[in-house]
């Protein structure tokens, strides 16, 4: 069983991979430019997915 990740920049760096498994480069590579600029933006703090509402969007 794998366990899901509970913040987003761990989602989306699996997500990441699991596009890169699939051959999806550039759109993997955006996913983790994404993820890197977040948590530059967030001071190398992470967000968790339980945090991300409507609002904060």
């Amino acid at each position: 069983m794998t366990t899901l990740p509970t913040s987003f920049i761990a989602f989306t760096r699996r997500l990441s991979s699991q596009l890169q498994e699939l051959n999806r480069q550039r759109t993997a590579e955006t996913y983790a430019s994404a993820a890197n600029s977040l948590e530059r933006f967030l001071h190398g703090h992470d967000l968790p997915l339980s945090h991300i509402t409507s609002s904060l969007l």
